[in-house]
């Protein structure tokens, strides 16, 4: 409370000052007088330290002042209008606050009805395009007047408008829209907070709304990326966003960028995490392989980096007493429109990929962990260069499907690639493969060390029907036989069909529907016929996701049998054993682990 007393008023030089605190055992004067000095001071006669407190007793005409019609209004009504003369730290701003009081002089300080600017440059005092200290520095930050920096910022207040979910700072076409806060009808007394801030490390500076329904909380509804000298408010998703935005866009470091928990959007095709969507970029992760995924569902993007490739990481946020599972990867590709590889293999089998493709030596091999498939052959990546799948099959008089698998490298004295697969509940079940780089194949060796050539592992029906799959599309042949192999210097295959693989190359030509051949009827309502189709589109494409069989040209009749499949396209990976690469943990930072575990405890 402000109570009336004599003496000579001071300036309130600090804005965090009370108004008690200044105006106690000081006059209020009447506005004859204040209006006097105020003319005085900006004629330049006056300092502005010797402006007084004052009341508004009547209605006048003043060449300084043009009244509200809020001020107006209360005059007519007879209540007692108090006006204060004030200016920043900064001394920046001067300005007038008018209060509503009683009649000893008596006011709050939160009864501020109107504030006017004192104009010194333009020799008037008025409203027009003013807003009071705190947000006119603001507007004058983003507008570049006045030098403001941004330490001299301060959060400030306004109230929400009629339509309950608008506020507005209407100086230099500068509008603060926020999001739709819920359950809002009524309530347009509801205050928003806006809080400027400031991230030193990654240069980023922006604007924070919070929706106060009480004292003890606070929702935010808005955030704004702002530049300084820029009169413009930029959506964003907030700092971590950005982050891992600038990272992808190669803006910022590795290291500068964060995580991001994050939701993602559900359609009919497909299920999506936008990270950035605008006109000039695109980056997204498309999860539509994923159908046991719901809109509620919650995700941590974590980026990651190890000496040859960057990539996200996704992982589904769970219940509270439980870990993160890991749900994909997505290469970071800046030469794409979106960014981001989402049907990438994961940095330890594109090694062998890269290998293969003669990018990186043997040298740069990992060795990681997988799981058998049903039918024992392991896709293990594409040959590019080739037109080919690379696979090995792994015998099951060693191996069983669901068997956890551990791939180990070594070479020989010809810098020859050899590749280990040993069991890990029996170490001793294991077999070793030479990789043919000319023929792209895997040779298998003895236990006395002798290669094995065209053995049965290497020409496995799989990897017939994959190979001569290839070779028809890249030659678009109409019909298939082992003289057309031979003449396109394919004549190990040739070999490996009339060998090994069950009916020849007339079971073949029926198999990959070379000759007139249609599907039984009721063909696929048999499991095992959809499993042997999905199998055969797995090995030739190297994936089996609803993603992948939308874009692939003639597989929407085996999309819509695996609609029908018990547990649908995850049930049919999971019979065949199609559980991809495990994630490798080793080469993340050092504190994801204790990360995940915050997260759970914070959820």
């Amino acid at each position: 409370m402000v109570e009336q007393n004599s003496g000579q008023l001071p300036i309130d030089t600090k804005l965090n000052h009370q108004y008690d605190q200044v105006l106690a055992g000081y006059p209020i004067y009447p506005h004859i007088e204040a209006f006097k000095r105020l003319r005085i001071f900006l004629d330049g006669g006056l300092p502005y330290s010797e402006m007084v407190a004052f009341r508004l007793s009547t209605i006048f005409t003043h060449r300084l002042f043009s009244l509200s019609k809020d001020l107006l209004n209360l005059i007519r009504k007879g209540e007692n209008i108090f006006g204060i003369p004030k200016q920043d730290e900064y001394n920046l701003y001067k300005w007038v606050d008018f209060y509503l009081g009683d009649a000893s002089g008596r006011f709050e300080e939160t009864q501020i009805v109107d504030s006017y600017r004192v104009d010194e440059k333009n020799k008037k005092i008025e409203n027009k395009n003013w807003f009071g200290p705190d947000i006119q520095m603001f507007i004058d930050y983003l507008t570049g007047e006045n030098n403001i920096n941004f330490s001299q910022l301060k959060p400030f207040t306004k109230k929400l408008s009629k339509r309950g979910y608008f506020a507005k700072v209407a100086g230099k076409n500068i509008n603060l829209i926020l999001n739709k806060p819920q359950n809002l009808n009524g309530h347009q007394s509801y205050e928003v907070n806006f809080y400027p801030k400031r991230d030193e490390e990654r240069g980023y500076v922006w604007l924070e709304g919070y929706l106060s329904r009480d004292l003890n909380s606070q929702a935010m509804v808005c955030s704004y990326r702002i530049y300084p000298g820029e009169s413009k408010l930029h959506q964003w998703k907030g700092p971590e966003t950005q982050s891992l935005i600038d990272w992808i866009n190669n803006a910022l470091t590795f290291e500068l960028a964060q995580q991001v928990t994050t939701g993602f959007r559900q359609s009919r095709d497909r299920n999506t995490i936008f990270i950035e969507q605008s006109e000039k970029n695109k980056i997204v992760i498309d999860l539509s392989s994923r159908r046991d995924l719901n809109k509620e569902d919650k995700f941590v993007l974590i980026p990651r980096k190890d000496e040859l490739y960057e990539w996200v990481e996704v992982y589904k946020l769970g219940l509270p007493d439980s870990k993160p599972t890991f749900i994909t990867y997505a290469r970071v590709n800046r030469e794409t429109r979106s960014k981001l590889d989402s049907l990438w293999v994961g940095p330890t089998r594109q090694r062998y990929q890269d290998y293969i493709e003669g990018k990186i030596g043997i040298r740069d091999l990992q060795s990681y962990g997988i799981t058998v498939p049903l039918n024992g052959d392991i896709y293990l990546f594409t040959d590019k260069k080739n037109d080919r799948s690379i696979s090995a099959y792994l015998p099951s008089d060693i191996f069983s499907a669901g068997d956890e698998v551990t791939i180990n490298l070594t070479e020989n004295n010809d810098n020859k690639l050899i590749i280990e697969f040993r069991n890990e509940s029996d170490p001793k079940k294991q077999i070793r493969y030479l990789y043919d780089r000319q023929n792209g194949s895997f040779l298998k060796i003895s236990e006395d060390g002798q290669v094995i050539k065209n053995s049965p592992g290497h020409w496995s029906p799989e990897r017939v029907r994959s190979e001569a799959t290839i070779l028809i599309g890249k030659h678009k042949l109409t019909k298939i036989t082992y003289e057309v192999f031979s003449e396109l210097g394919k004549s190990d295959l040739a070999h490996g069909i009339s060998n090994h693989y069950p009916g020849g190359i007339i079971q073949l030509s029926i198999d990959l529907g070379i000759t007139p051949h249609r599907k039984p009827q009721g063909y696929w309502s048999n499991t095992e016929n959809i499993e042997k189709e999905a199998l055969f589109f797995y090995q030739t494409e190297g994936d089996l996701s609803y993603g992948l069989l939308l874009k692939r040209t003639g597989a929407s009749t085996l999309r819509n049998a695996i609609q029908q499949y018990p547990g649908k396209i995850d049930g049919l990976r999971k019979k065949l054993g199609i559980l991809g690469e495990k994630p490798d943990t080793s080469i993340s930072s050092e504190d994801v682990d204790q990360w995940l575990d915050d997260m759970l405890k914070q959820s």
